[in-house]
C-alpha cells in the first residue's frame, strides 16, 4: 500500500475534520495556501497518531509530506489520491486496482462514502454515473456470475438500504430524524460517542441543515444560479449552525410526507458530483468556495453514515448491535419495502435460476406476507428481469434476558420463561397465517434464530424449533451461532448445542459457526490472559470440553474434572458426579415447565399424547433421574440460580491450542455426520469477530484448501450469504470476489479458484430451503 494511500480518508471522513471546519471561514483556504496546509497539518495529524497510535511519529510526518507533494490539499486531491491508489478503468467499467488491494478497499468502505471516490474516477474517464460495488478485474468470475448467477442463503430484508439512500432520505425529513434520535438518545448514546465525543442527536440535526442547504445550494449553481448568492446563504448558515451547539431550531423546516424514491435520490446525488467536477475542471469561477462546501457536505454525511455502518475499529456483537438497532426516519411502509427491494435486484446477480431467501421477522412477516409477492414482481418488471426465486425465512431475535426476581424464595418461572412465551406465541401466529397462504413467497419456507448469543442459548429456541415444525409441518432450520463468545469453548460449545438440542440434520443450516473455523492464535491475538464469564456458562464450557476429550484425551478430562466437580457442588446442593452433570447437560433442550410438573408427580405417567411431556418421560427411561433433578434445580432453585450469574475468572490458556483445535475439529463431524450445512458470511465474520483482515477468514480451512488449515480437519459444506448488506458495505457477489482473491493469494490458479467457487455457489442452489413441489414428492416415493 502506498505511503500516502491511508490519508484520504482522514481528509474525508473524520469528526476532528468536520469540527475544525465547521468554525473555520472557507476565505482562508482558498486564498491563503501556506494558512491552507497548516490547517489541515494540524488535524490531520492529531486523527492520524489516533488511528495509528502504534506507529512512530515521524512515520506520519514522511506519510503526510509526500502526500502534500504528490496530491495538494482539499477535497478533489483527496477524491483523486484515493481512486487512482485502488481503482482502475477496463473496457469502461471501473474495477479494484488490485486483487491485494481488495481487503484495504473493503475496510475503507467501512469508514466512509466511498461513491463520491468512484464518481470521481468515472468522471474522469468519461464513463456514466452508475452504482455497483467495485471488485477486482477477473474474466473467470464475471464469466461464472454471468453464466449461473448466484444463490443468496442469508440476507436480511430490511438491512439492504445503503447508508448513503437513508442519508439522503432522511435529509428530506430531518425534523422526524430528529424527533426519532432524541427518542431513542439513551439507547444510542454509545454508538454516537464512538463516532464523536462531542455529537448528540441535536448537534447532528443542525449539521444536517448545513448538509441539506449545501446541496440545495451547489444544485441551484449548477442548474444556472449565481455562485455568489448561494455562497453568501452557506456562509450564513455555516456560522449559525456553528454557534448553535446543542440547541435545535428546525420550527421552519417542514414535514415531508412522501419521501422520494431512494434510488432516484442517489441518481440525482451522483450527477451531483459530476457536475461539481466538471465546474472546478473547468476552473470556473468560485470553484474553490464550491469545492469548500462539498467538500464540508461530505464530512457532515459521513458522519452521519459512521453512525448506520460497522466499522473496521468496532468489533463484536455488542458493536455490530448498535448500529443495527439504529434506525432513521420511519417511511410510509409500501414505500420502503419497494425501496428494499429495488436494492436488493441491484445487488443481486438477478437471474431465473437464482435463489434469495431473506429474513424477516415474525411481526414483518405478519403484516407484510401477502404483500411481498406483489412487491417483488413489479420490482422485476420494472428492472425488465425474470423474478428469481425468492423466499422467506422467520427470523427470531434473541432478545435480551428479562431480569427475574432471583430474591423470591419461589420462582414460579424459569429464567428465560417470558422469552418461550413471546416466541411460542409468534410461532402459533406465523404458523396459522403461513396455512392460509398460498405456495409462493409468502409462505415462510424455514426458520431462523439471531441476536446476541452470550445473552439467548441455543436451549431457549428449542421448544419453538419444535413447535414450528409440529404446526407448519416444514423442517428448513438455520441458526445463528458460533459468532460471539466468551471463550473459544463457549463458542464451539454453542454450535454443538444448538446442532442437537435444535435436531439440525439433512440439510439444515447453521449460520457463521465461526468458534469452529478461527484458528486458536488469531482469537487469541487480542484476548486478555484471564477472562471472567458467568459461572454458569463456564460450568457448560467444562462439561462439553470433558464429553469431548474424555475418549481421547482423558489426561486432559480429570484436569477439567478437578475444575468443574467443586463449581458444580456450589451451583447444585446435594451430591454431583460427571454422569449426573451429563446427563444434565443432555437434558437442557426439555421444556422447563414440564420437568418441573413431572418432578412434582408422585406416579409420573410413562404416556401422555403431550409430545413435549413425553420428551421428558423417554429422557427418564434412558439417562434416569438424576439429569432431570439437577435440570430442576438449574431452572427453578433460587440458590443455584445465585450461584450461576456469580462471575468466575479464569485463564485464558486453560486449554492448549491443539486441544481447542480437536474439539473444533470434533464439532466439524458433528455437522458433517448430520449433513448440517454452514452458511458463512465473511464480511459479516470480518466486522463482528476477531479477524483484522479479511484475508485471514477461515473458509479456505474448511474448504481444505493446501496450507490453510490442520491436520485433521474435514471438509465442510459450506455456502454464501451476504448478511446485513447495507451495514456491511458488502453483497453476494462482493462476498464470492472476496473469496476468490483469498484463493488466488494463497497460491491457487485461477481455474483452481473457480472449482471451489461452483463448490460454495451448488451448495446454496442444492441446500436452499424450498416447498417440495408435488412431483418431487413422487420422486420421494
Amino acid at each position: 500500500m502506498s505511503i500516502i494511500a491511508t490519508l484520504p480518508v482522514f481528509l474525508l471522513s473524520n469528526s476532528i475534520a468536520l469540527n475544525k471546519l465547521l468554525e473555520k471561514d472557507y476565505i482562508e483556504l482558498v486564498t491563503d495556501e501556506r494558512e491552507t496546509k497548516k490547517f489541515w497539518s494540524t488535524w490531520v495529524k492529531v486523527a492520524s497518531h489516533m488511528r495509528d497510535s502504534s506507529r512512530p511519529g515521524h512515520v506520519f510526518t514522511q506519510r503526510w509530506g509526500a502526500y502534500v507533494d504528490a496530491q495538494g490539499v482539499g477535497l478533489l486531491s483527496a477524491l483523486a489520491c484515493a481512486g487512482n491508489e485502488y481503482l482502475k478503468v477496463v473496457n469502461k467499467c471501473l474495477y479494484v486496482r488490485e486483487m491485494k488491494q481488495f481487503s484495504r478497499w473493503q475496510n475503507i468502505r467501512s469508514r466512509m462514502s466511498t461513491l463520491p471516490v468512484k464518481c470521481y474516477m468515472q468522471h474522469r474517464h468519461g464513463l456514466p454515473m452508475i452504482a455497483q460495488l467495485a471488485h477486482p478485474l477477473s474474466p473467470s468470475m464475471a464469466d461464472y456470475i454471468r453464466r449461473e448467477g448466484l444463490n443468496e442463503t442469508h440476507l436480511h430484508l430490511f438491512a439492504c438500504q445503503p447508508p448513503e439512500m437513508s442519508w439522503l432520505q432522511d435529509l428530506q425529513n430531518i425534523k422526524s430524524f430528529y424527533v426519532g434520535e432524541t427518542k431513542n438518545q439513551q439507547r444510542n448514546q454509545a454508538l454516537y460517542q464512538g463516532v464523536n465525543e462531542q455529537l448528540t442527536p441535536a448537534r447532528l440535526a443542525n449539521r444536517m441543515l448545513l448538509a441539506k442547504q449545501i446541496r440545495e445550494e451547489l444544485l441551484t449553481v449548477f442548474s444556472g444560479g449565481e455562485p455568489q448568492r448561494s455562497i453568501a446563504r452557506l456562509r450564513r448558515v455555516q456560522r449559525e449552525i456553528s454557534e448553535l451547539g446543542d440547541v435545535v431550531e428546525l420550527y421552519s423546516e417542514p414535514e415531508v410526507v412522501n419521501i422520494v424514491d431512494g434510488a432516484q435520490l442517489v441518481e440525482q446525488e451522483r450527477q451531483l458530483w459530476g457536475m461539481l467536477f466538471e465546474w472546478c475542471e473547468a476552473e470556473k469561477q468560485y470553484s474553490r468556495e464550491l469545492e469548500f462546501f462539498a467538500h464540508l457536505y461530505l464530512l457532515i454525511e459521513n458522519e452521519y453514515i459512521h453512525l448506520r455502518r460497522q466499522r473496521e475499529e468496532r468489533v463484536g456483537f455488542d458493536a455490530f448491535n448498535e448500529v443495527e438497532s439504529h434506525k432513521g426516519v420511519n417511511r410510509i411502509k409500501t414505500q420502503y419495502l419497494k425501496d428494499t427491494m429495488r436494492q436488493l435486484l441491484q445487488i443481486t446477480e438477478a437471474k431465473e435460476q437464482n435463489s434469495i431467501e431473506l429474513r424477516v421477522s415474525p411481526q414483518k412477516f405478519r403484516r407484510l406476507g401477502k404483500k411481498l409477492a406483489s412487491y417483488w414482481k413489479d420490482c422485476c418488471r420494472e428492472a425488465g428481469i425474470l423474478a428469481p426465486n425468492l423466499v422467506l425465512v422467520v427470523h427470531f431475535i434473541k432478545s435480551d434476558n428479562p431480569k427475574s426476581n432471583i430474591e423470591d424464595e419461589v420462582l414460579l418461572s424459569d429464567a428465560y420463561a417470558e422469552l418461550r412465551a413471546a416466541y411460542a406465541a409468534d410461532c402459533s401466529s406465523v404458523a396459522k397465517y403461513a396455512q392460509n397462504l398460498n405456495n409462493n413467497i409468502g409462505v415462510p419456507v424455514g426458520i431462523d434464530a439471531a441476536g446476541d448469543e452470550m445473552k439467548v442459548p441455543p436451549e431457549v429456541f428449542a421448544l419453538v424449533y419444535r413447535q414450528f415444525e409440529r404446526e407448519s409441518h416444514i423442517s428448513h432450520k438455520t441458526y445463528h451461532c458460533g459468532e460471539d463468545f466468551y471463550h473459544l469453548v463457549g463458542g464451539i460449545r454453542s454450535v454443538y448445542d444448538a446442532v442437537l438440542f435444535l435436531d439440525l440434520k439433512h440439510g439444515n443450516r447453521v449460520g457463521h459457526a465461526t468458534a469452529i473455523g478461527i484458528s486458536p492464535d488469531i482469537w487469541k491475538q487480542d484476548m486478555p490472559e484471564r477472562l471472567v464469564q458467568r459461572s454458569g456458562d463456564y460450568l457448560l464450557d467444562l462439561i462439553f470440553a470433558w464429553h469431548i476429550l474424555t475418549p481421547v484425551h482423558l489426561e486432559v478430562a480429570v484436569k477439567l474434572e478437578r475444575q468443574l466437580i467443586p463449581l458444580a457442588r456450589r451451583i447444585f446442593s446435594g451430591p454431583v458426579d460427571m454422569h449426573s452433570l451429563q446427563a444434565f447437560y443432555d437434558a437442557r433442550h426439555l421444556s422447563p415447565v414440564k420437568v418441573r410438573e413431572y418432578m412434582a408427580c408422585d406416579n409420573p405417567p410413562t404416556w401422555t399424547n403431550d409430545p413435549e411431556e413425553m420428551l421428558v418421560i423417554d429422557f427418564e427411561r434412558k439417562r434416569g433421574r438424576c439429569g432431570l433433578e439437577l435440570l430442576h434445580q438449574w431452572h427453578y432453585d433460587v440458590v443455584s440460580r445465585k450461584e450461576q450469574e456469580k462471575l468466575h475468572e479464569f485463564e485464558l490458556e486453560y486449554l492448549d491450542d491443539p486441544t481447542l483445535v480437536y474439539l473444533q475439529q470434533q464439532v466439524q463431524h458433528l455437522l458433517n455426520e448430520r449433513n448440517v450445512v454452514i452458511e458463512t458470511l465473511p464480511v459479516s465474520n470480518l466486522r463482528i469477530s476477531q479477524y483484522r483482515d479479511i484475508r485471514d477468514h477461515h473458509l479456505l480451512r474448511w474448504l481444505r484448501v493446501k496450507g490453510c488449515g490442520f491436520e485433521g480437519d474435514e471438509k465442510m459444506t459450506v455456502c454464501m450469504g451476504s448478511d446485513d448488506p447495507g451495514i456491511f458495505v458488502s453483497d453476494l457477489k462482493n462476498e464470492f470476489y472476496h473469496v476468490f482473491a483469498n484463493l488466488l493469494q494463497a497460491g491457487l490458479s485461477p481455474s483452481e479458484c473457480m472449482e471451489y467457487i461452483r463448490q460454495l455457489n451448488d451448495a446454496g442452489r442444492i441446500y436452499a430451503f424450498r416447498l417440495a413441489a408435488p412431483e418431487d414428492e413422487r420422486d420421494e416415493l
